[in-house]
């Protein structure tokens, strides 16, 4: 059997310097924490701390679509095999690694990125290339996020002062700090043949539902864009009312025993606890403050309510007015949940071009100003220039920084990501 030997020299990297204590020139790096590194000594063992400069990173979220053509423009070595698209998306993915190694960017993955890579057969390659650009930095699930808003939006509506949601109270990781260069991966379970039925199931199943409103859509000539998205708009609240309403009678008919909380369940639960608390409203009152709320102006103001009707009566303008017959495909749902929940919280995203253009016209007409948020693979040159813009107004402090703690030639991209 082979042995392998570990030596504290092993986990000591590059960049070296000379030591402060014994003046070799073997003190190189042994950790990065969020707002410190610390050098070790290979020759006579001294550690040092030091402390680093606070950051704050621009969010940039990706969508399944360039994650995908990212990865297949790397994986590809044949040069017959490179076209002009794939060049791009390879120039794409040299710049964002670079700059989220040059620690000025961040682009967080999410459950959405598992969802649509885990029924596929690169699973193994799109997680590795969105955990890559993540580095450990996630969304929350969107309905935990929904939940969040809203909470936040209940609070209001009590006339209670409340902070204001930010990207770091929807992510977990490490956003704003220093990364290390040891990133570590599990998968928990190797047989997910259960698991990947279940998500191509509630796949096609929102697919079709989206394909039925979509084929209703289609008939509604005499609708304008403001009808569809007032329409969404003030359906929500009383729709996710109504599904607790039935967990709760799916509850008492199934059992205790076979309890599982919904995010919709614990926001109600947490909700009639603050009405409780305040200890102005009987106990008998409580639904009925709730329902109301859940009708109520303030619940039609949330941001994935206001984005997700704004997709939604895009989509039915189209379908009605715009001439489009193309239905709704397996991801429509997905991209407009995600592009709904993530928003908010992100600099700019990256999504193709369908929703690129439906927002911009969306955005014409209810003057959110989020069409600049927005970029896809009609506007290459855009998005590239951005990039650029973000390592050209960094500071010189710090991009020696990130040269004394990584190396000089640590912003070069890992093209060979996927080399055997």
């Amino acid at each position: 059997m082979k042995k392998l030997k570990i030596t504290p020299e092993m986990f000591v990297s590059k960049p070296f310097i000379k030591c402060p204590k014994c003046g070799e020139d073997v003190y190189g790096r042994l950790m990065i924490n969020r707002r410190s590194f610390v050098r070790r000594c290979n020759n006579c063992m001294h550690s040092e701390s030091y402390k680093l400069p606070d950051i704050k990173k621009k969010i940039i979220y990706l969508d399944q679509m360039a994650i995908s053509n990212m990865m297949k423009s790397i994986r590809t070595t044949d040069p017959k095999k490179q076209t002009q698209i794939q060049n791009e998306w390879k120039v794409m993915f040299e710049k964002l690694d670079r700059l989220v190694k040059l620690q000025l960017i961040i682009c967080p993955y999410s459950q959405v990125h598992e969802h649509e890579s885990i029924v596929t057969p690169v699973f193994k390659d799109l997680k590795q290339m969105y955990e890559h650009l993540g580095n450990g930095v996630v969304f929350y699930n969107i309905d935990t996020i929904i939940r969040y808003q809203f909470y936040e939006a209940f609070t209001k509506w009590l006339g209670v002062k409340v902070e204001p949601i930010t990207i770091h109270n929807v992510v977990h990781g490490n956003l704003n700090g220093w990364q290390d260069t040891i990133r570590v991966s599990i998968e928990f379970s190797n047989d997910r043949t259960d698991y990947i039925q279940e998500l191509k199931m509630t796949r096609d199943v929102s697919s079709l539902e989206l394909a039925k409103v979509f084929n209703r859509w289609k008939t509604e000539t005499q609708k304008t864009f403001m009808d569809w998205f007032n329409e969404e708009k003030n359906a929500y609240g009383p729709a996710y009312w109504q599904m607790y309403l039935k967990s709760v009678l799916g509850y008492s008919l199934s059992g205790i025993s076979n309890l599982v909380f919904s995010e919709k369940d614990v926001l109600i639960i947490h909700l009639g606890g603050i009405l409780r608390q305040s200890g102005k409203i009987k106990e008998e009152e409580v639904f009925t403050k709730l329902a109301e709320f859940f009708q109520s102006e303030q619940a039609t103001q949330i941001p994935f309510v206001i984005n997700y009707s704004m997709l939604a009566a895009g989509l039915a303008n189209q379908a009605a007015h715009g001439g489009r017959t193309r239905l709704p495909n397996m991801g429509t749902s997905n991209d407009m949940a995600f592009i709904s929940a993530f928003t908010p919280y992100c600099d700019v995203l990256f999504i193709d071009n369908a929703f690129k253009q439906n927002i911009k016209e969306g955005d014409k007409i209810l003057k959110l100003g989020l069409s600049d948020k927005f970029y896809s693979a009609n506007d290459f040159k855009g998005f590239f220039e951005y990039l650029d813009n973000i390592e050209a107004s960094a500071s010189k402090r710090h991009l020696n920084k990130v040269k004394e703690v990584y190396g000089e030639d640590y912003g070069q991209p890992y093209t060979t990501m996927y080399d055997k």
